[in-house]
């Protein structure tokens, strides 16, 4: 876009590119924005966050976490980071971090259905029906037609 021709090096223009691809399917190219944007600034919360989510898609959840992880340590209250954590866990089938993670997301946001739902769908994967039920009807307090 026009901010990355008047300054090549910005990084907030950088990271969207990164996203606006990543939303496209473009994951190399998304990645080398956010390549960019994090040489720029290695503490650019959504690049950090992006260059996870771009990993994950790929199927390289090992290689997610640790940007999920420094996303968060530049900021404690990503939501979308610790959320993100959660469903890197509970993908490798690891669903105690899972829930943990889960669970930091809605200490961040509790309005955020979703974090509840995967917290059920982590139980139901254990095996755990009545807390899986559990958890599906607090997320229906917040969205009545989530996982409908």
């Amino acid at each position: 876009g026009l901010a990355l021709e008047i300054y090549p090096d910005f990084s907030d223009a950088l990271g969207e590119m990164g996203l606006s691809l990543q939303n496209l399917g473009e994951y190399e190219q998304a990645q080398a924005y956010n390549r960019r944007a994090l040489k720029i600034n290695p503490n650019h919360v959504s690049a950090n966050n992006n260059t996870g989510v771009v990993y994950f898609l790929q199927g390289e959840v090992e290689e997610a976490i640790p940007h999920f992880e420094r996303t968060l340590e530049i900021n404690p209250n990503y939501r979308e980071a610790a959320g993100n954590l959660g469903t890197c866990y509970g993908t490798l089938g690891q669903y105690e971090p899972a829930i943990k993670w889960f669970r930091r997301s809605i200490e961040i946001d509790p309005s955020h259905a979703q974090s509840y739902f995967f917290i059920a769908l982590t139980y139901q994967n254990m095996g755990e029906q009545v807390l899986s039920d559990e958890w599906i009807a607090k997320a229906r307090q917040i969205d009545p037609n989530i996982g409908k």
